[in-house]
């Protein structure tokens, strides 16, 4: 049983509301913001629920609504900040190397954050960040000589090999694993002697070289 002190009250029972008062008033937007990103970087943004995240913080679901309205406005906050990290750093490259610095940023940021296609395939739009770095991209293209129409090609097909290499190019990739499946169950490697000799080469290749060697092809197919 709990400990009583002089007036009959239980000594743990106020113990764990100091505890949980404490915890409270550590609680900020930016912890909460802080615990939601990782959070979904690890289990995905399906995972995001205020309760869910409470837990995560050792804190009840209602002391989160003193700093943030609701999971939504935490989902906002999230896109708000990794769109910002998607704007790109340097304006002074010729403009290949603006093109393949900026994308390579962008990579790099989603690949940490594979949430945010999730949020993207259900209609979220991206924020100021992310436009910039469109709006740079189409600076750059301009500066190479693309007309419109070439840019707008070009910036559509960026943007379906950034999202593509994400969603499914972890492993090198769906083709390269299901190749490699086949052979190993025994399958006729004979009828198939290319796939036989490259499949090891391919299974070689890093996430991020994978995407490197074709974002440059698709550069120089656009640019030269």
């Amino acid at each position: 049983m709990s400990e009583r002190d002089g007036r009959g009250g239980r000594i743990g029972g106020a113990r764990e509301v100091a505890r949980a008062d404490r915890r409270s008033a550590r609680l900020s937007r930016r912890s909460i913001l802080a615990a939601a990103l990782e959070l979904v970087q690890r289990e995905g943004a399906a995972a995001l629920t205020m309760r869910r995240l409470a837990e995560e913080m050792g804190t009840a679901p209602m002391s989160l609504y003193r700093h943030v309205a609701d999971k939504q406005e935490v989902l906002d906050l999230l896109v708000d900040q990794v769109s910002e990290e998607l704007a790109p750093v340097r304006e002074d490259l010729p403009p290949r190397e603006a093109i393949i610095a900026a994308v390579g940023r962008a990579h790099a940021v989603i690949d940490r954050n594979r949430w945010l296609v999730e949020v993207v395939l259900a209609g979220q739009p991206l924020r100021p960040g992310a436009l910039r770095l469109s709006e740079h991209l189409y600076a750059a293209m301009a500066s190479a000589g693309l007309d419109e129409a070439a840019a707008a090609r070009f910036h559509v097909a960026i943007w379906q090999y950034l999202w593509g290499h994400i969603v499914v190019g972890h492993g090198v990739g769906l083709t390269q694993r299901s190749h490699a499946a086949y052979l190993a169950g025994g399958g006729d490697g004979e009828a198939f002697p290319a796939i036989r000799r490259l499949t090891g080469a391919v299974e070689e290749l890093s996430h991020d070289e994978a995407f490197r060697a074709g974002f440059l092809a698709l550069v120089d197919g656009f640019l030269t």
